[in-house]
């Protein structure tokens, strides 16, 4: 490349490394007096930010173009940044189960729902590029004696390997994800970035949420068990497909009382199922198959107990008065 040959977009880099800080451009001198080196190769940079360059930026005196160098800025950058303020706002996740009977009408494990929040980190030490058993996160911070991993993620994120050694450890561990982010960014982007709650920053391995989530899983089988033990079909009549002998009807107004299935049923708390009827049906089959629906609603009470105290919250509901 001749000199006064423009850089691609994609090689534009904005810091060059000065002593042991990266400083921008627009803070040193022009040209070769900047006195700044490659954060990468270590090799003289050229400072371009005199005139109305419309982007200005960092040359090597080779004229080289220098594979990477955006990416070490950028970790960089990073790492000063989580110095500087000393926190991050991490993900926090909650786990809660449905409190609703049909959830549960699967043999497979119920997943909880989750709800996620962000919480401030304070880090009470933080130390870059140190080793801890088997892995060398970026960063590693102490809150209140407890090692935080941090990887920060340009274009590798962090593999299988990784995690398993990670995961192995038990360490909780974030990575930040900057790979995204334009190419012509300063530290006060980062700082924005690394200061407000958004999807950057996702847990690698977490094990206390870990364990949260076991807990309610476990929880979930044991509803999921009463919920089968406990289902009780009722038969449903005609093509508006009605039901007659409603448990919960049964206790509040008249068990002989027609209830629709799409208006009551399919809103109950003690739903289950519903299915239909296979089987030969005679020489005269009938104009609708017959169809059953599975229901809680004679456990009212014991389902009840049982949810309240799996932590789960209760809502009211026109069909779940009294029950």
């Amino acid at each position: 490349m001749r000199m006064g040959t423009r850089h691609k977009y994609d090689a534009l880099f904005q810091y060059g490394q000065k002593g042991n800080s990266l400083v921008h451009v627009s803070d040193v001198e022009n040209g070769l007096k900047c006195n700044c080196t490659c954060p990468k190769c270590n090799e003289m940079l050229i400072a371009h930010n005199a005139g109305r360059k419309k982007t200005k930026h960092f040359q090597h005196q080779s004229l080289k173009e220098c594979n990477g160098v955006y990416e070490t800025v950028l970790h960089l950058l990073a790492k000063e940044v989580i110095q500087e303020q000393g926190y991050l706002l991490v993900p926090d996740v909650e786990f809660t189960l449905p409190e609703s009977a049909d959830n549960y009408a699967t043999s497979s494990a119920i997943s909880p729902i989750e709800k996620r929040t962000f919480r401030k980190v304070k880090f009470d030490q933080i130390e870059v590029e140190r080793s801890t058993e088997s892995i060398r996160p970026d960063i590693v911070a102490t809150v209140n004696g407890k090692q935080l991993l941090i990887e920060i993620a340009v274009t590798h994120f962090v593999d299988d390997e990784k995690r398993r050694r990670i995961m192995a450890e038990r360490s909780p561990a974030i990575e930040i994800d900057l790979s995204r982010e334009d190419r012509i960014i300063d530290k006060s982007q980062i700082r924005t970035i690394l200061s407000a709650p958004g999807e950057k920053v996702q847990w690698i391995h977490n094990p206390k949420i870990d364990d949260k989530r076991k807990s309610q899983l476990q929880v979930g089988r044991a509803i999921q068990e009463f919920v089968g033990a406990n289902g009780r079909a009722i038969k449903i009549y005609g093509k508006n497909r009605h039901v007659y002998n409603c448990p919960i009807n049964e206790k509040l107004i008249d068990k002989f009382e027609k209830i629709s299935i799409y208006d009551a049923c399919y809103h109950c708390r003690y739903f289950v199922n519903e299915y239909e009827l296979f089987g030969e049906m005679g020489d005269t089959p009938p104009r609708f198959r017959p169809r059953m629906l599975n229901c809680i609603g004679h456990v009212t009470d014991e389902y009840k107990k049982l949810l309240k105290s799996s932590g789960v919250k209760l809502s009211e509901g026109r069909f779940w008065i009294g029950g």
